[in-house]
């Protein structure tokens, strides 16, 4: 999944913590791929009708001055933005620019010429997350690269750490398929970008007995299936080692109640969660219980969501 030469590493600012932590980001991953990093910042069209100080409302003085206030107010956001960036780091191209229309639309404009987008996750939580969609959620089903979402300050629970799980790691889901296979390609490409290693996860749920007859097979069928999926994450990952020699690989099948709760578990100190999905976006999913919106909604690390 390498990306174009020269494309850029996107990130959107809105002014919230979150997009403080996605430039963050943005700056460490445009270091890494050595690539420009483009700060956007999206505002929806306004007939800009209110009141402003003595002018009527609707009137042109009244209207002039409320786009004043909003040009003045997008581009200190673009501004700041870009300065925190220039501050960060000094060997990274900074670019900042203020687009009109739907922040979601723009951004998935933007991600057809991007190495990678990036967002925090403002908006992400609540009733009107749910019902409305955010901008990070309405974004994985229509992003043409891939998308990260950051959450500021996140950490695991004591209880969901392991120890033998290490830090400084790429996790990325394992399902077989070929959306998987892209999560893992770029996940593998992460790793090394980051000279860290990589834990690969299948997760796998034991049916349920039916009955009490059922049970007499039960030992034997877990056995069987645990090793069934060991078989299948050393042919999934056996090509990306070939490709990625260097990269450490941790491959993990476990019984799970869902795999995205198998990932989240272990994206505990980890640096990256990287998930497939499969492009339905909103309210379904999140009521479907999509792996990648549980996943940005829940993990302990950036989350970048790769979409085909």
């Amino acid at each position: 999944m390498a990306a174009e030469p020269g494309a850029p590493v996107v990130v959107g600012v809105d002014g919230s913590m979150s997009s403080y932590a996605a430039v963050d980001w943005g700056v460490c991953e445009a270091q890494r791929r050595t690539a420009p990093l483009r700060l956007v910042h999206v505002v929806g069209r306004s007939d800009g009708s209110a009141t402003t100080g003595s002018a009527p409302l609707g009137s042109a003085p009244g209207r002039a001055a409320v786009r004043a206030r909003r040009v003045a107010a997008t581009d200190e956001i673009t501004d700041r933005a870009e300065a925190y960036a220039h501050a960060c780091v000094s060997d990274v191209a900074v670019t900042a620019e203020v687009l009109v229309g739907e922040p979601a639309g723009r951004l998935a404009d933007e991600s057809a010429r991007a190495a990678v987008v990036a967002v925090g996750d403002h908006g992400l939580h609540g009733l009107r997350s749910l019902l409305a969609g955010s901008v990070p959620i309405r974004l994985t089903a229509a992003v043409r690269c891939p998308l990260v979402v950051v959450r500021p300050h996140v950490a695991p629970l004591a209880d969901d750490l392991d120890p033998h799980h290490g830090v400084g790691r790429v996790v990325v889901g394992v399902d077989g398929s070929a959306l998987g296979e892209a999560a893992l390609d770029f996940a593998f490409e992460e790793a090394e970008l980051r000279g860290v290693g990589l834990t690969a996860v299948h997760a796998w749920r034991f049916p349920v007995a039916a009955g009490t007859g059922d049970m007499l097979f039960a030992v034997y069928e877990r056995v069987d299936l645990a090793d069934g999926d060991q078989r299948l994450l050393t042919e999934v990952l056996a090509p990306f080692r070939e490709r990625y020699p260097g990269v450490p690989v941790r491959p993990v099948s476990v019984q799970a109640v869902s795999p995205a709760a198998a990932l989240i578990h272990e994206s505990g100190g980890a640096e990256l969660l990287v998930v497939g999905s499969s492009g339905r976006g909103g309210l379904a999913a999140l009521l479907l219980g999509s792996v990648s919106h549980a996943a940005i909604h829940h993990a302990f690390c950036p989350v970048a969501v790769i979409h085909r």
